[in-house]
């Protein structure tokens, strides 16, 4: 038997003395020692020597093998890492000897255990490793398997929702209820992580979550799959999600799918049709105004950003045209602003910025002058709630000459 072994079977008899007292059903046994290790098959022991030489790595990584992690000399994060890896490896290696009575579940959940040292290992290999993170995710597993045992897994997971809980998602998948909760708070605090991956998760129920929540956050990714031919086109469309559907009428509707998007939360609050949707979208000024509008209106949501970069891209075809025209008369040079408000010139300006030509920005800052009046400039940054003034400002100290 390895030092390893040795060191587990250890372990697992260290902790008989301080071990739980009381279980959430009656089968369950709480003890941190295996009460029956003849009745470890070969096969079982196998993967525990795998998890041995893992622990092992682990240990070395420092340098030393004395069963701790050294963490930059800090007694708390080596307290904290090697408790972790070594204590509650042994903790649920007893959990699952003791409490599970098929040998495939046995071996299932031991192998969780190798996948999570695995990634360990490789992480530390690396020079990086997230305390906080290999913490949570060796009490996750614990949490998790006792939770499958029980048949009570949803609580705990939909308190716990966090990255390291999303690294046990193959292990939860087995619980339908645990796997949608785990999904739809993954959506709800990293749908930019999640949404991306639809295609691996394989729990219908809790793909069909990750879509409806991920929906209102980053509309037009859901678009793009909607219209595209690969396999997440179908996740998309089998949503029953009122918001999502919105988004397939726009996929199969819109004169301008890519535009009539930036539209999803005033259509799905029936507040605009498609048809005036279609209307805007093929006015080049009308759309960069209503962008405009739409941005100020959810500027405290995740859609703001998305607004953002639609204006960028909107202002510079704004620009484009007058750096083109340089050598050409004012009246045809700036002709492609003369409809536009003031406020609609400020934004031409700061989203456009990067790519102005001084003569660009001073007939521009010229017109917006005159289009603001009788207000003065401190009033019509007011009026705008000095929206992005310290990027207006730069453009006035960075002019770039064609």
């Amino acid at each position: 038997m390895s030092r390893f072994s040795l060191f587990i079977c250890c372990m697992l008899l260290s902790f008989g003395a301080n071990a739980q007292t009381t279980a959430s059903v009656s089968t369950e046994i709480l003890v941190d020692t295996i009460q029956k290790r003849h009745l470890i098959t070969s096969g079982r022991m196998q993967i525990m020597n795998m998890i041995d030489r893992q622990l092992q790595k682990a240990d070395v990584a420092d340098g030393i093998y004395d069963q701790l992690i050294d963490r930059d000399g800090d007694i708390n994060k080596t307290a904290l890492l090697s408790n972790a890896i070594f204590k509650k490896t042994a903790k649920i290696i007893a959990y699952i000897e003791n409490n599970e009575t098929e040998d495939m579940q046995k071996r299932r959940y031991l192998g969780r255990i190798i996948d999570n040292l695995k990634l360990f290992n490789v992480d530390i290999s690396d020079g990086i490793v997230d305390i906080p993170f290999y913490v949570n995710l060796f009490e996750h597993t614990y949490q998790v398997i006792r939770g499958l045992h029980n048949k009570n897994t949803v609580a705990y997971v939909r308190n716990n929702v966090d990255k390291a809980m999303y690294t046990l998602a193959p292990l939860i998948e087995s619980d339908n209820a645990a796997s949608v909760a785990l999904m739809e708070g993954m959506a709800e605090q990293y749908p930019e992580i999640l949404i991306k991956k639809i295609r691996t998760i394989n729990n219908k129920s809790a793909a069909d979550a990750v879509v409806a929540k991920a929906a209102p956050k980053n509309p037009k990714i859901i678009l793009n799959y909607a219209t595209s031919t690969a396999v997440e086109r179908d996740i998309v469309r089998r949503s029953q999600d009122n918001y999502v559907q919105s988004i397939i009428k726009i996929a199969d509707s819109a004169a301008t799918p890519l535009k009539a998007i930036f539209f999803i939360e005033e259509m799905n609050k029936g507040k605009i049709s498609l048809a005036d949707i279609n209307k805007i979208t093929e006015d080049q000024d009308a759309y960069f105004k209503k962008m405009i509008e739409m941005r100020q209106e959810y500027f405290t949501t995740d859609l703001r950003k998305i607004y953002d970069r639609e204006l960028t891209h909107e202002a510079s075809r704004y620009v484009s045209s007058m750096n083109e025209l340089h050598n050409a008369s004012d009246a045809v040079r700036f002709k492609v602003i003369e409809k536009n408000s003031a406020i609609e010139i400020y934004y031409v300006i700061v989203y456009g910025n990067d790519d102005l030509y001084t003569s660009s920005f001073l007939g521009s800052f010229n017109r917006m002058l005159t289009k603001m009046k009788p207000k003065t400039g401190s009033e019509f940054l007011a009026s705008i709630g000095k929206d992005k003034f310290r990027t207006f400002f730069k453009t006035l100290c960075q002019l770039q000459y064609p």
